[in-house]
């Protein structure tokens, strides 16, 4: 769940050379596994789990970003 987040921030990633295109794709990130869900361009928020890592792909990241953050907090409040 939303609590396992350690880190969520906006990243430019190459689609093509790090997730190997767009949809559902596995590949690295800063040289780590991480899976990618993308649809069309090269900005998204990488978000960082527990167990897993990964990027969503975003025409507005930073509203994303901050979208998670705000949940997160939330969820810490209670």
């Amino acid at each position: 769940g939303i609590e396992t987040i350690r880190e969520a921030r906006v990243v430019t990633y190459r689609p093509l050379l790090e997730a190997g295109g767009w949809g559902l794709r596995f590949g690295r990130f800063d040289g780590v596994f991480t899976i990618y869900w993308n649809a069309r361009g090269n900005r998204g928020v990488l978000i960082d789990t527990e167990k897993r890592r990964y990027v969503i792909g975003s025409q507005d990241p930073e509203a994303l970003c901050a979208a998670i953050e705000h949940v997160r907090v939330e969820v810490k409040r209670t």
